[in-house]
């Protein structure tokens, strides 16, 4: 509550709705322009969208060759630390910006209100790491002239790919069964770069997570399932935030949703 004092000295009291703040981590070769804009842009106005361009991408400066999810991971936990939001903020994490979110809210849950992890996994089934990365080499080549332009400060192009590619996310399994944040694990059931089923793994080793894989989507489902998408995270956040409420219905047309609660 706050007041305002007007020209004949009487005391307006004013009511500020507060708004809860969204953190976007985008994946690797993207910016939070390029894989969150529009969808940022699609939340309710109780929720503040902040997009963060990760260290060596877009606009943010900081070394991407050598440095690894971890390091990443902690650039996470720093912003959200300098935000400074009591309660902590809701982070939207996508692909290797969604594996780092899953690390730093591992090691520093507080700073989490939820976590929404969108074609990520914690670890690749065996022999799917190279081929994952081979794929994404192939694609990130193929679409270097038109990506390289949003990365002013990034190495040659090459050593940028080559750096991302060799980007591990091998989460130790007893590590995700103490996560407490809720947790959204979206995916698209056509993922070319991961498995639909790392999303399930994710989802049966989180104590308290909900599941929605989207029908007829690549793994870039935000743009694949762009209004599903938007339903199933906005109503996810809302039961966040109602946790003491009645629960908001999930949207029917999705493959598959399931949670835990």
């Amino acid at each position: 509550m706050t007041s305002v004092r007007i020209s004949d000295g009487a005391v307006l009291a004013l009511t500020r709705v507060e708004t809860s703040p969204v953190m976007f981590l985008h994946g690797g070769a993207g910016t939070a322009a390029l894989h969150w804009g529009r969808r940022m842009r699609q939340l309710p106005a109780r929720y503040e969208p902040i997009g963060v361009d990760l260290r060596g991408h877009g606009a943010s400066t900081g070394d991407i060759v050598g440095a690894n999810l971890d390091r990443i991971a902690r650039d996470v936990t720093e912003a959200l630390t300098a935000l400074g939001r009591p309660g902590g903020c809701h982070v939207v994490g996508f692909s290797m910006g969604a594996c780092a979110a899953l690390r730093a809210a591992i090691s520093n849950p507080c700073h989490f209100r939820s976590l929404t992890l969108v074609g990520a996994h914690g670890r690749l089934p065996a022999g799917m790491a190279r081929d994952s990365h081979q794929r994404f080499t192939q694609w990130a080549t193929a679409e270097g002239r038109g990506l390289a332009r949003f990365h002013p400060g990034a190495p040659p192009w090459p050593e940028f790919i080559a750096a991302l590619g060799e980007m591990e996310n091998d989460i130790p399994a007893e590590a995700l069964p103490t996560l407490l944040v809720p947790t959204l694990v979206v995916h698209g059931d056509r993922d070319e770069f991961v498995p639909a089923r790392c999303a399930l793994d994710l989802f049966e080793a989180l104590p308290d997570a909900e599941l929605a894989v989207l029908p007829a989507a690549g793994h870039l489902v935000q743009d694949d399932q762009k209004n599903l998408f938007d339903q199933v995270l906005s109503a996810f956040l809302d039961r966040v935030e109602a946790r003491e409420g009645a629960p908001t219905d999930i949207p029917e047309n999705t493959n598959k949703v399931r949670s835990k609660r």
